[in-house]
């Protein structure tokens, strides 16, 4: 009766001749992976492939790669004022925390004022607009999970209150995708 090499005695425990990259296992011996791609079909075709079956001139060690969540933290900034406007861009549409019916120039009283979310974002498509991609580990986070709850923050509508100094843009982009990535954490 032939053994099976990868044939476990106990939960939590793995053969010994194989690698744990975290999200699965490497065998050196067949130099394949016993599991299929935790990332699936966005790795590519080979489903038991590893850094597109370049071995020599790619790297991924740790098996976890981040990947896009087609969310980027937006920035634009304001001429001759050291304030910066700050957004979010999902799936290629902007949307940006204002001051209701007036300017940002009106915080600067520092005063409270009511605020709404507007999507598209006025500056979205402005030049010198610059972003950086959400990028998340698909071994840690549901990446469909957290691209839907970035889709709802960024309806246009949604009410709150203004402050230049403690609930402004830049806090409001960085609670959303903070509140996001704690939904679409993987238990």
């Amino acid at each position: 009766m032939a053994s099976n090499r990868l044939r476990r005695k106990s939960p939590g425990t793995k053969p010994v001749h194989v690698t744990d990259y975290t999200c699965r296992y490497y065998d050196p011996l067949t130099g394949r992976w016993p599991s299929r791609d935790p990332i699936e079909e966005e790795g590519g075709v080979n489903l038991y492939g590893f850094v597109g079956n370049d071995g020599v001139n790619r790297l991924d060690y740790l098996g976890n790669e981040e990947v896009d969540t087609n969310t980027k933290r937006m920035q634009w900034p304001f001429p001759l004022i050291p304030e910066n406007h700050y957004f979010l861009e999902v799936d290629g549409v902007s949307c940006g925390f204002w001051p209701l019916g007036a300017s940002k120039k009106w915080s600067i009283l520092l005063l409270p004022v009511d605020a709404e979310v507007r999507s598209p974002d006025p500056l979205g498509s402005a030049a010198g607009t610059n972003g950086e991609a959400v990028k998340l580990d698909k071994c840690k986070y549901d990446i469909d999970k957290f691209n839907k709850c970035m889709k709802s923050a960024c309806q246009s509508g949604e009410g709150g209150t203004y402050h230049l100094l403690f609930h402004n843009c830049w806090h409001w982009r960085e609670a959303k995708i903070s509140d996001c990535k704690e939904k679409a954490k993987l238990k």
